[in-house]
Order: structure tokens, then C-alpha cells, then sequence
């Protein structure tokens, strides 16, 4: 029997190299010794079976940490604008406030509106294909996350939100920056590299929302700012916050997916095969590298009141992180989990969330993924990795910062 420091001190692992290489094994050892864990140091209770992840997704005992936590929890953290971004942002917001917002972008942020995406999509998934053959020529090793991976979800999100194609490659590091604040385990050198980079990234939104403020476009920004809900509108501050999530997460996340299931469809060239033949399969495949590898590894709550788990008592206050990429690996849910099958059947990941919280840009995402899979391997047949792949140094946004291929 696992005691409480071997589950303590595997916990820890996971904020280590050794977890941002490969989590799965320390959550399935995990999962087997102690599903409900709990973290004295940190004090923090992780779940890691899908039918509890699920719970605290959806479940009316659990809400975000929200300001008025923070103001109560973490004292000094108005000082720090990455954690203003994080604790203001309607991912973090409860109702009513939460319904509010949600109600105000789902106004702007329509299925009309992501389905005239598409033929942008193409037209940008040709651009970067383009851009990977001429920088592989003649068999040169090139950085997929470099051609294609970063520039493909961030031309299509800031072609969206309204960012200028000009300005779109600034993005890649400082949203890096921002998105290490999501894990539980931090330095200050890694928070003091969030606070730069949202001071950075926020004085840009706040430019250009007085530009559209002057001179509309048709983009997302534009569209948020004329949204009404009766007398209801968005404030600037709101305007600013969900732009900057919208683009930051629109393509953080996006950027992950595509690189994780590039090299989960090179690992396994049986299902790459069965993708080259069969086109129909993009879907299932973007779907089950949502599940094998996702982007996204993890999600906190705080308990609304007491409750329990699985049998653990969780009292009202409790911080809980539910890891979805050991949800997506649950063996009571998904058969043969470890196992990665694009044709798998009733596949239904964690990784885009629940509830009220479920992701707006799910559909944009798993677009660009249908879209690129298809194109890249029947485009270039002899594509393959060439050298050993280099994962973030982070766990709650997991993928490569770089992953070296040959066409």
C-alpha cells in the first residue's frame, strides 16, 4: 500500500523534467494508489479518474477561483498582473457574472462565425505547407513547431480576434510566459516572466481596442464591442481581459494539439496509415489526440461547500485540481487508454472542459487539426520525425517547443 509521502512526493514528480516528459505513468500510479490525493505542502486536493474529473467540471459543489477568492486566499495579488488576467477572466469567473459574459461573447463568437472560418483555414494550412516545403528542401531537419505548429493556430485566431497579420509572430513566447501561471508549482522568476509578459500583451489589446473603437472591421474585437444584451455591454477592462484570452488560449492550446499529434500519429504508423487511407478518419483523429495527449492537462476548482469524492471528504474551501490528461487515460472509462486508435468509439476527453466552463474555440481548434492532418501526410508522404523532440518545461499546457521533422 502506497503511504500518504509516496503520494506526496509523486505528486511532486509531475512539476518535475521527469512529469513534462511523460506524465501518464505517474498518473496511473496515482490513480491505483490514491484517486482522491491530497498535497499537505501545497494543500491542494487531484483527482485522476475521469468520473471525478467529470464531477468537479460540471458538479454545483464546485466554482472557479474567482477575485473574490483571491482577495480572501492570496493576499497581494492585484500587485501582479498576470494573476489580475487569471483571476478576472471569465475562465475564472462564477455566476452571475460568469453568465453574463458567456451570454455577452456567445452574441459575437457564433457558429456562423467559426464556420466562415473554414475557407481561411485551408487557405492558411496551404500558406504554412508552403512555408514547411521550402524550408525542408533536399531533406533539411526543420522545427515543425517553428513553420507550422505556432504560425497556423495564431494566424487563424488573430485573423478571428482582429490582431494584424504583422503583428501575429510576437506571441509565441510571451503567451508561453503567461501560460506557466497555470501551474501550481512556481518560482518567482517564472511569475515575474507572466507579470512582463501580460503587461506586454494587454498594453497591446488596450492600442488596439481604441482603434476599432474608432474604426471597426469585421473581426471578433469589433463584433464584442457593439454587443448589447439590452442596456448590458461590455466594459473595456472586460473587452481587454476576454480578447486576450480569446487569442492567447485560441492558439496556445491549438499550437499543443498539433504538435502532440504529430508525434502521436509518427509514434504509431499503423493509424497513420489508416488516416492516409481513409481522409473521413481527421475527425476521430484530432478527437482521440485530444484524449492521448492533450494540450491541456489539468483544471482547479474550489469547493462551494462540503462535499466528498470517491469517498474523501472535501471541505467547503478546498482547492481541488482535477488532471484531465489522467481522466483521458482512466482505464474505467476508455479501453486500453495507453493504447492510441483514431477509430475509437464513444470517444469523449475532459481536455476541452465542462459545464459552464465548456471552451468556446473547441470547434476552432479541431478544424485547423482535420484540416492540417489530412493535407500534411497527403501532401508529404515521407514525412517523418528526424531527432529527439524537445517537450515544455510546464505540465497544465503540455506540448513541444521543439519537434524536429524531414519531409
Amino acid at each position: 500500500m502506497t503511504t500518504a509521502v509516496d503520494v506526496e512526493s509523486t505528486l511532486l514528480t509531475l512539476f518535475s523534467p521527469e512529469g513534462h516528459a511523460n506524465p501518464y505513468p505517474i498518473y496511473d500510479a496515482l490513480r491505483a494508489a490514491a484517486p482522491v490525493s491530497f498535497h499537505s505542502g501545497l494543500n491542494v486536493y487531484f483527482l485522476t479518474r475521469y468520473a471525478d474529473v467529470e464531477t468537479l467540471l460540471g458538479g454545483a459543489d464546485f466554482r472557479t477561483p474567482d477575485e473574490d477568492w483571491a482577495d480572501e486566499h492570496k493576499p497581494g495579488w492585484r500587485d501582479h498582473p498576470a494573476s489580475v488576467f487569471m483571476h478576472t477572466s471569465v475562465l475564472y469567473r462564477n455566476p452571475p457574472d460568469h453568465t453574463r459574459l458567456r451570454r455577452l461573447v456567445s452574441k459575437a463568437f457564433t457558429a456562423r462565425r467559426v464556420e466562415a472560418l473554414r475557407p481561411h483555414i485551408e487557405a492558411d494550412v496551404k500558406r504554412v505547407l508552403d512555408a514547411l516545403e521550402e524550408a525542408g528542401r533536399d531533406g533539411k531537419v526543420v522545427d515543425f513547431q517553428d513553420i507550422v505548429s505556432f504560425p497556423l493556430p495564431v494566424s487563424v485566431i488573430g485573423d478571428l480576434v482582429g490582431v494584424p497579420q504583422e503583428d501575429q509572430g510576437q506571441w509565441r513566447w510571451l503567451v508561453d510566459d503567461m501560460a506557466k501561471l497555470f501551474d501550481p508549482v512556481l518560482d518567482e522568476e517564472t511569475h515575474a516572466k507572466a507579470d512582463k509578459a501580460c503587461e506586454t500583451i494587454f498594453a497591446y489589446f488596450w492600442e488596439l481596442l481604441a482603434q476599432r473603437r474608432a474604426e471597426p472591421q469585421d473581426d471578433l474585437l469589433s463584433a464584442l464591442i457593439a454587443t448589447r444584451d439590452g442596456t448590458d455591454a461590455l466594459t473595456d477592462d472586460e473587452l481587454v481581459n476576454l480578447v486576450t484570452l480569446i487569442f492567447g488560449a485560441g492558439f496556445e492550446t491549438t499550437t499543443g494539439m498539433i504538435g502532440n499529434g504529430i508525434h502521436a500519429l509518427l509514434s504509431n504508423p499503423d493509424q497513420l496509415a489508416l488516416l492516409k487511407a481513409d481522409p473521413s478518419l481527421a475527425a476521430g483523429a484530432v478527437t482521440e489526440v485530444i484524449r492521448y495527449d492533450g494540450s491541456a492537462q489539468m483544471v482547479l476548482r474550489i469547493a462551494g461547500r462540503d462535499t466528498s469524492i470517491a469517498g474523501t471528504d472535501i471541505p467547503e474551501g478546498a482547492i481541488v485540481t482535477g488532471f484531465l490528461g489522467a481522466a483521458n487515460r482512466d482505464p474505467e472509462r476508455f479501453e486500453e487508454p495507453g493504447r492510441f486508435d483514431i477509430r475509437r468509439a464513444a470517444n469523449r476527453p475532459l481536455t476541452f472542459g465542462g459545464g459552464i466552463h465548456f471552451c468556446m474555440g473547441s470547434a476552432v481548434a479541431k478544424v485547423q487539426g482535420e484540416i492540417l492532418y489530412n493535407e500534411l501526410f497527403a501532401r508529404f508522404p515521407g514525412f517523418r520525425l528526424a531527432g529527439e523532440p524537445r517537450r515544455r518545461s510546464v505540465l497544465a499546457m503540455r506540448g513541444f517547443d521543439h519537434l524536429p521533422i524531414t519531409l
